[in-house]
């Protein structure tokens, strides 16, 4: 059942100690939204917690209230479940363990492959779940503080590619007028979120496009990071993060994908469509979710399995669009 933004207000309003959760691998919108909620949330005078299975990362570390993120929380102290911009229980990672005692569970998304694995679930294809985020503290008479405003632009600016996806709306440039008028630091955050990149990652990139496969007629691209590669070049597993769109801005690549090896027996896979390849539909065929042309699953097996299945899967793709 699809419950109504007023519907969440009301129960939030009526009730205390949030464990705000966000999805493995977490990007911006993920970081943002959960942070920005939490922000708020504690000026309502509630408790409140932002829980990542992966911690902090170092993309999002210049965020207010990046300190306080942590990796589990007590369903005693934290009765009450939010999980926000995951599409998947799955991808709850090992939070998921606190998701599953809570007494009540909430999920926020925008991911179109959400089927709503909570108790209240609200899911609308928006361009960030930074959007709904932002709606549900209307619904609440909030209105954004400086560090809500940081973190929910960061949620938007990110997902929408800093405004230059094919999601972007009219609604995602008025709410971000708004949230600018708090008093953001604009032109910090967009350097830190979109100019700045770690000795690592520049290193990894020249990595994957050394280990690149094409398909013959060059619109699909795959790459993988081994633990190998990340030890020999002295980057961290951080620095893989985001490493999809060297490949993805080549000029006749439709799909490309890149695959990271954890260390832990897993595969994490990127995907990225360009145009009209619904990569959402390999993601799902895997166990993962989505968007169309930005997906991503985890597989168990060998990397060069992992990467052979993925790249036969994208070809396979390609053709129908």
């Amino acid at each position: 059942m699809n419950n109504t933004l007023k519907d969440i207000a009301r129960f939030i309003e009526a009730h205390d100690g949030f464990g705000i959760i966000g999805h493995v691998s977490p990007d911006g919108d993920s970081f943002g939204s959960a942070l920005g909620l939490h922000h708020a949330l504690k000026a309502m005078g509630k408790k409140s917690v932002p829980l990542f299975a992966d911690g902090m990362t170092k993309y999002c570390s210049f965020l207010p209230g990046a300190d306080e993120v942590r990796t589990d929380a007590s369903a005693e102290e934290y009765p009450f479940a939010i999980a926000v911009d995951c599409a998947d229980h799955k991808r709850l990672g090992s939070v998921a363990e606190y998701f599953d005692k809570a007494e009540h569970r909430v999920c926020i998304d925008h991911h179109v492959t959400n089927v709503g694995y909570a108790d209240m679930n609200y899911v609308e294809t928006v361009a960030a779940t930074g959007e709904l985020i932002y709606r549900l503290l209307g619904e609440m008479d909030f209105t954004p503080d400086r560090n809500t405003a940081a973190c929910l632009y960061t949620a938007i600016a990110t997902d929408t590619g800093n405004f230059s996806f094919n999601n972007t709306t009219s609604n995602s440039f008025r709410i971000t007028s708004e949230l600018v008028g708090c008093g953001i630091a604009l032109p910090e955050i967009n350097r830190r979120l979109f100019s700045e990149k770690s000795l690592g990652h520049i290193r990894l990139q020249g990595r994957i496009i050394e280990k690149m496969h094409m398909s013959d007629d060059c619109r699909v691209s795959v790459s993988t990071v081994s633990c190998d590669d990340i030890r020999s070049l002295g980057a961290t597993l951080e620095d893989a993060e985001n490493l999809i769109d060297t490949l993805r801005v080549i000029d006749t690549v439709e799909a490309a994908a890149v695959l990271k090896e954890i260390g832990d027996g897993s595969i994490r896979v990127s995907m990225r469509g360009k145009v009209s390849a619904d990569v959402s539909s390999v993601a799902t065929r895997f166990g993962g979710g989505g968007h169309k042309l930005a997906a991503g699953c985890t597989l168990y097996t060998d990397l060069d399995e992992a990467a052979t299945i993925i790249f036969n899967a994208l070809c396979e793709c390609v053709k129908e669009y």
